[in-house]
């Protein structure tokens, strides 16, 4: 009897842990990590993210963001090889403003570019940073390109720069 009961407990344990799977950010370099880290303050205000979890290569990627307050939105992501980009606003728009407390399509619904799912294989993160005022980080991770250090200087513009807030969100890309 006592043999049935420990095997009945450990299943009983296996089973609760696989049951209590938890969304966990990889830890892949220090972009990642900086980007991770970042949490939103005194003075930040809500902002809110819907989008896929999964996505295969080549799919369409759309997002939906609410703001509590008006200003710019960044999307920044930071792929599985730790290389940051600045995906919106980018080259076909010039400018991503954002209005208080109305959910926002990225891209546009109008726009002429999509966001496609593409390799490196694996899981990225995505940051929606709202700015209020003149906080600009377009420059900083334009020159990111295989800087490991961009995105630090970044989140240290945002954080410097007034009121701000920020979602996240977590995408795997398979094939």
């Amino acid at each position: 009897m006592m043999h049935s009961l420990t095997r009945f407990i450990c299943c009983g344990a296996v089973v609760l842990l696989i049951g209590c799977e938890e969304t966990q950010y990889v830890h892949v370099g220090p972009n990642w990590e900086s980007l991770q880290q970042l949490q939103p303050g005194e003075g930040s205000f809500p902002v809110e993210v819907r989008g896929p979890e999964h996505e295969a290569v080549g799919e369409k990627i759309e997002f939906s963001v609410r703001s509590q307050k008006s200003g710019s939105l960044w999307v920044v992501q930071v792929d599985p090889a730790d290389e940051v980009s600045l995906v919106y606003p980018n080259a076909a728009a010039k400018q991503a403003p954002i209005t208080a407390d109305t959910w926002q399509q990225v891209p546009p619904a109008d726009a002429a570019w999509t966001l496609e799912a593409d390799e490196p294989l694996g899981t990225s993160i995505f940051a929606f940073i709202v700015t209020t005022g003149d906080t600009d980080i377009s420059d900083i991770l334009a020159q990111g390109e295989g800087n490991k250090t961009a995105m630090s200087k970044a989140v240290r513009v945002v954080t410097e720069g007034g009121a701000w807030g920020m979602a996240k969100q977590v995408l795997k890309v398979q094939k």
